[in-house]
């Protein structure tokens, strides 16, 4: 009887405990993590890791996977053995099973974090074999249990801080653990908090400080309208916001360094650059058709070839009273002196303030100058109205602010709002108001191609996935264009939602209301009912495919329809006289007539003899040679219609998305090709992923091709004649680090 009682009350206590742990901690299948593949043992309280089928040439073992710690290591299977060339075994690893980690041809460096760890299991005995020739391990200093050789290979106290090349994820955010402990934010996951437009990046990830916001983190993120970066971040990366929807970005003035296209095609109207800034690179702020206003606190920093192309007409540059390296024009942009609230001694004054606004695409955004009062200033009050009438007769503000700047966003395209300011006293008193000031928000026109059975779309000459995530590619039902239609939507600034009850879409844009329902050829516009010749429906790979011609053209759009391309185009979606709409048919609809001298098509360049080299710091670069036509030259230098030609260069590293840069054809005409005539230089960064300190590049493949394409105006809107693309190169960059501090 006793010993029943002892059995089953360990099997209640295994129970319990088995409850505590998810169901999937025990289940035979493997998961993955970042190209890892793993287990749970011990009941779930440790992970062994079981393989890496991922394609990174310098990586590190987790120590912890969804703060479960990983304490086995059993690398036999490595799908891609040849591409390794480091690995990292994080300290918590206390096993590692016999021949894990052989036959990598140039796996160079094996590195260990904490003491040398168990080897079990007969498979073949000794781990590590057949690697590189110069295979070496290295362990860091006072760690204990290596011997030299260790399984028969030299090893060697680390000379430096070993990198971590492992990725963990909290709070949204996936993060990377540089040698002095910081982390540098390598993606934010924007399904995180249910894709809240106000991003307030964290001082801290699981207690690393945040020093970086790593290339490309938040790129592609529209649905972000403001960003508060913390203070402690010392550099952005390359492309870190590339096409995101920021009307609001805070760079604390622990920022020395903007990268590369950190800002690329962001929707800012107007920022302000911390007074620490030291460099900013290369279209850093390229694209930004809104922003009209840069501020600069401090010096002038080092500034990168079209920093700041293809901004606002009127764009312009302040900087602060004091501070040194400005002219007018600095690098041939209009500067002006900030201006400085006068004071006059101990006497008491107020002063007015002086209101601005910018619409820029739903949003209008004010800014006006801080004063200063005996009273003392708490902040501001902000009245809204829809004529001048209404707000001088506004007694309610829309908002009180603290600083100096507001957001409205409460806004619909193509009203107009104006708008004044008070100042808010200590006391609670309420000051002068300031200027009186209006605003219409409006959304840019553009243009969205769309290909039969092709996943890409192009927006704006940029190709972008026409359903994000999924693949799939628009295709022909019932003799009308069918897609999913969400990522359109969302570049041309509406929105969808879903109703599972009633299999009901709702598409939202320009004040216009689309209803749909699956299966039903019904649909209500603005509430009118209506019907379609042909209805939505479920594919077969569960996506809803919604016919495009129908929505389009009730949303206010201009489609046109090429059947020997099978292209469907859409423009004119932005508000302004009623559209005229091309119904879709087949005849392909007519060109627009182009101005004199402009030609209808333009010969593509090609590129080869693809080389990786080094700058004279060391930092590895590649170079190719790009053969531009000899008409395409000629009509640089004759510019018809006084438009201009720009080469656009396309970059991918491994298979993610490709990059976008470039600029008008002269930057790239200054380095000829010595005896090759219409040939010429042109260089590729590989990227930096290290902090302010380091330098850290992996070994990835990177793809690059290159197209023309020729702008020019047409009433109130920019034309584009694009060239096919150049043939794509690829090439294998080489892993590199160096401390800036040694």
């Amino acid at each position: 009887m006793k010993k029943s009682f002892i059995f089953l009350s360990c099997l209640m206590i295994a129970l319990l405990i088995q409850a505590a742990i998810p169901c999937s901690a025990f289940a035979d299948t493997p998961y993955t993590w970042f190209g890892f593949t793993y287990k749970y043992i011990n009941n779930g309280s440790e992970i062994e890791i079981t393989s890496y089928v991922g394609t990174d040439s310098d990586i590190t073992v987790p120590a912890k996977i969804y703060d479960v710690p990983v304490t086995a290591v059993n690398l036999l299977a490595i799908l891609h053995p040849e591409a390794l060339r480091s690995v990292g075994i994080p300290a918590g690893v206390r096993d590692i099973r016999a021949g894990s980690l052989q036959n990598c041809p140039n796996l160079i460096t094996l590195n260990f974090w904490g003491n040398a760890p168990r080897v079990w299991g007969s498979n073949n005995g000794q781990p590590f074999r057949n690697n590189a020739p110069d295979f070496k391990i290295y362990y860091m200093p006072g760690r204990t249990g290596y011997t030299n050789p260790w399984f028969g290979h030299p090893t060697e106290v680390a000379p430096t801080s070993l990198i971590d090349h492992a990725y963990y994820k909290a709070h949204g955010y996936t993060y990377q653990i540089r040698p002095d402990n910081r982390a540098v934010i390598i993606e934010y996951d924007h399904y995180y908090g249910e894709a809240e437009p106000d991003v307030v990046i964290p001082a801290q990830l699981e207690g690393h400080p945040v020093a970086k916001i790593g290339p490309g983190a938040f790129k592609d993120n529209n649905h972000i309208t403001s960003v508060s970066i913390p203070d402690g971040v010392a550099s952005i990366g390359e492309y870190a916001f590339k096409y995101c929807g920021l009307d609001d970005i805070t760079i604390p003035n622990s920022v020395t360094r903007i990268d590369n296209g950190a800002f690329y095609g962001s929707g800012l109207t107007r920022v302000s650059l911390p007074v620490r800034l030291e460099q900013i690179g290369d279209l850093a702020f390229g694209q930004c058709n809104d922003l009209h206003l840069v501020k600069f606190f401090g010096n002038a920093p080092r500034l990168g070839s079209r920093a700041f192309e293809h901004c606002a007409s009127d764009f312009i540059i302040y900087y602060a009273p004091g501070t040194t390296g400005f002219s007018d024009p600095w690098h041939g942009y209009d500067t002006k002196l900030l201006p400085t609230v006068p004071t006059n001694g101990s006497q008491q004054q107020t002063f007015a303030i002086t209101l601005q606004a910018q619409a820029s695409p739903v949003n209008i955004v004010l800014n006006w100058n801080s004063i200063n009062d005996p009273k003392g200033v708490s902040g501001y009050n902000v009245y809204k109205g829809l004529s001048a009438q209404e707000l001088a007769n506004q007694t309610q503000p829309a908002a009180y602010v603290a600083g100096t700047a507001y957001t409205d966003r409460l806004v619909q395209i193509g009203k107009t709002y104006y708008y004044i300011v008070k100042p808010v006293y200590e006391d609670k008193s309420i000051g002068k108001e300031s200027n009186l000031v209006s605003a219409t928000s409006r959304r840019l026109s553009g243009t969205i191609q769309l290909t039969v059975d092709k996943p890409r779309m192009t927006v704006d000459g940029i190709e972008k996935e026409t359903d994000a995530g999924y693949g799939t590619a628009p295709i022909i039902k019932d003799g009308r264009m069918f897609l999913p239609i969400g990522s359109l939507i969302g570049e041309m600034g509406g929105s969808i939602r879903w109703d599972g009850n009633e299999q009901k879409i709702t598409i939202e844009f320009n004040g216009k209301t689309v209803e749909l329902w699956i299966g039903q050829t019904k649909a209500n516009v603005d509430g009118n009912a209506t019907t379609m010749d042909t209805g939505p429906f479920i594919s077969d790979t569960g996506r809803t495919m919604l016919p495009l011609s129908f929505i389009a053209q009730n949303l206010g759009c201009e489609i046109s329809w090429d059947s020997v391309t099978q292209t469907a185009t859409i423009s004119g979606y932005g508000i302004g006289d009623t559209p005229k709409v091309q119904k879709e048919g087949n005849t392909p609809a007519p060109l627009p007539e182009r101005p004199t001298g402009i030609p209808g098509s333009i010969p593509a360049p090609s590129i080869a003899n693809l080389q990786l080299l080094k700058d004279e710091s060391g930092l590895p670069y590649f170079r190719l040679e790009v053969t531009i036509p000899e008409s395409v030259r000629t009509l640089d230098k004759v510019r018809p219609a006084d438009g201009w030609i720009d080469m656009e260069t396309y970059t991918k590293v491994d298979n993610d998305d490709w990059i976008p840069d470039g600029g008008g054809l002269e930057v790239f005409t200054q380095e000829p090709v010595p005896g090759k005539s219409g040939v010429y230089y042109i260089t590729f960064d590989t990227f930096d992923e290290g902090g302010l300190s380091e330098t850290v590049i992996q070994s990835r493949k990177y793809t690059f091709k290159t197209r023309f394409y020729y702008t020019y105006v047409a009433g109130d809107d920019h034309k584009y004649v694009y060239s096919p693309w150049s043939n794509e190169v690829s090439g294998q960059s080489e892993s590199f680090y160096r401390s800036d501090e040694e």
